[in-house]
């Protein structure tokens, strides 16, 4: 490592009096920065308890693209004037401390390294980094008690010195990859929450049961019954007596219905519908789910009907659609519980040729526990070829069975004949459309997953023949995010050599291509994630025009085509000022 390169490393160099940031006064592109450009700000100076951070290398994700169409109307900005409260956006980040506050002197010191996780709560409330928090579209950033000294711990995750800048930025979103592989359903409903069992018209109720769990770790709390009679209402009353509360009943859910709906203020942990639904009742219960609510459906009988599903709610709030062909109401709950990927398994991306699909295909691959097919699909013939060369050889090494193809392509004979006529065990959608869900939906096989991945609306129906998830166990779920432990696990897997989390990158820029950057992302321009160096200032470069624009860093390159950290030295020994 050359002395240039080790000063900057270990944040010796002196620091400059002013800044550049992008930061997003209003909706839309116009807005963001002044006249296409970043503005340079006054450098921000830490008070007692905060750190002042060097933002080292900044992933660009189609979030941020989503923050600058919304603006103010964003729901994590909750109507923030951005006219006179600016935010800066940016949620994917490796930086290094470059100054301490006097009261944090023990616990921190110039030269560290963190990365950041986005989903930031204080007090309470989400104050996302990247979003009510000024992020990483910046040079340099303070980051405050909220950060460092939250209520859940720090936010902060430490990075080893041997770490690259854009691996360990990049460990933001894989987690977020990761996090779709541990989404658990509950066994039970949830201990001390609300409960809705609601007993509907056409069905025997004297034939159903409650079954066992009803009062896993005590049970739910409050419980709301409607048009119930039979064993189950009288278990639950029995519960609810042991555990001293009153079960509240009403009569008539054709008549309770609507006053609920007037009344926002109420939501339910789980709603538990005995018997077959009318066409529209699910759709008017899920708004009334908790986020990480559960529906849960018990019906012998075949429902031939569809109904519409907010794949928004069930992407962002994790709603998890559960059911049961039994006549027994905790059936629901003891089927399919978590969404790990089996080596016996099939597996269908749907849009596989995005940042994130790569991601998805490079961790099935490369983890122990590897399908024994993949259907990977596309609408881009050029994203389908970027597929085939990355991950072809790897699924053979695998003896995974890989099939990279158009998404016209797709028919029941196809899965049919790739999944030995069982359909698939998980199907991810990471492209946000809800025909796609739609066409999708019926390959699912037996106890088969189908995550909702890709960011879609709140509000974007799919119609969903909703009888699998009770007759063949099927579940339908989301995922958005990532946990602090997904985070810690992907950056621990960088660091030992196991995941190159930068294979990914198919572009590369200084702090001046930020939006040029964004508009990439938004049209798909790049087979593969943006990074920025905010701390270089050089035009928005894709890795397969470095060895013309860069050759020394082009050399660098592993294998000549995927982005590394020794590229990465190469960049900065080369641009560092």
């Amino acid at each position: 490592m050359s002395a240039k390169l080790e000063a900057y490393q270990k944040a010796e160099e002196p620091l400059p009096k002013k800044h550049l940031a992008w930061e997003l006064y209003g909706a839309g592109m116009e807005n963001f920065g002044r006249q296409g450009k970043a503005v340079s700000l006054p450098l921000p100076k830490p008070g007692p308890n905060e750190l002042l951070a060097r933002i080292d290398s900044l992933g660009l994700c189609f979030s941020d693209v989503k923050i600058i169409k919304a603006g103010g109307d964003h729901p994590r900005l909750a109507g923030r004037d951005l006219a006179q409260d600016p935010v800066v956006i940016g949620h994917e980040v490796s930086v290094t401390i470059v100054q301490v506050g006097k009261d944090l002197q023990e616990r921190f010191r110039v030269g560290q390294r963190f990365v950041i996780q986005a989903d930031v709560y204080s007090k309470g409330k989400q104050v996302s980094f990247g979003y009510a928090i000024r992020g990483g579209a910046a040079q340099y950033c303070l980051l405050g008690e909220e950060m460092h000294s939250a209520e859940a711990g720090s936010y902060l995750i430490p990075v080893l010195d041997s770490t690259g800048y854009s691996e360990a930025a990049l460990t933001e979103p894989w987690a977020c990859v990761e996090r779709a592989y541990h989404i658990r359903a509950r066994p039970a409903p949830r201990p001390n929450g609300l409960t809705w069992i609601i007993g509907l018209a056409a069905a025997d109720l004297g034939n159903y049961m409650l079954g066992e769990g009803f009062d896993y770790r005590g049970g739910p709390r409050r419980v709301m019954m409607t048009e119930m009679v039979g064993p189950v209402a009288s278990m639950v009353r029995d519960h609810a007596f042991r555990m001293g509360f009153a079960v509240e009943e009403t009569v008539v859910l054709s008549r309770f219905l609507p006053i609920l709906e007037k009344r926002r203020n109420v939501a339910f942990d789980d709603i538990i519908l005995l018997g077959k639904p009318r066409r529209n009742l699910i759709e008017r219960l899920i708004p009334h789910l908790v986020k990480g609510g559960h529906l849960g459906i018990v019906c012998p009988d075949l429902m031939e009907q569809k109904v519409q599903m907010d794949l928004g709610r069930v992407h962002y709030d994790f709603i998890h659609c559960i059911g049961t062909a039994t006549s027994v109401a905790m059936d629901a709950y003891r089927g399919r519980r978590w969404s790990a990927l089996t080596e016996t398994g099939a597996a269908w991306f749907i849009g596989a040729g995005g940042p994130m699909g790569q991601m998805h295909l490079q961790r099935t691959l490369e983890r122990e526990q590897t399908p024994r097919v993949i259907l990977a699909t596309d609408t881009d013939e050029s994203r389908l070829e970027v597929l085939k060369s990355r991950f072809s050889s790897l699924a053979e090494e695998r003896g995974t069975r890989l099939i990279i193809t158009h998404a016209d392509s797709v028919t029941r004979r196809l899965v049919n004949h790739i999944t030995d006529n069982d359909g698939f065990t998980h199907i991810i959608l990471l492209a946000p459309f809800a025909e796609l869900a739609e066409e999708a939906w019926q390959y699912l096989g037996e106890s088969g997953i189908f995550n909702i991945f890709a960011g879609v609306a709140r509000g974007t129906k799919a119609k969903l023949r909703i009888s699998p998830v009770c007759t063949r166990d099927c579940r339908l779920v989301g995922s958005t995010g990532s946990k602090i432990e997904d985070l810690r696990f992907v950056l621990a897997e960088t660091e030992a050599g196991r995941l190159a989390t930068d294979r990914v990158v198919a572009a590369i820029g200084g702090i001046s291509a930020v939006r040029e950057g964004l508009t990439g992302a938004a049209e798909g321009k790049f087979p593969g994630k943006v990074v920025i160096y905010p701390q270089l200032d050089f035009p928005l470069t894709a890795i397969s025009e470095l060895e013309k624009s860069h050759p020394a860093v082009a050399e660098k390159l592993e294998g000549g085509r995927f982005w590394n950290r020794q590229a990465e030295a190469a960049l900065l020994e080369q641009m560092l000022k």
